[in-house]
């Protein structure tokens, strides 16, 4: 269960970063 948890919080953040990318583009 927490490998999965663990790579959901990546996930987010990856997309984060690019949402953040996009915004300032």
């Amino acid at each position: 269960m927490n490998f999965f948890i663990g790579l959901y919080l990546i996930e987010t953040l990856r997309n984060r970063q690019v949402n953040r990318e996009i915004i300032d583009k």
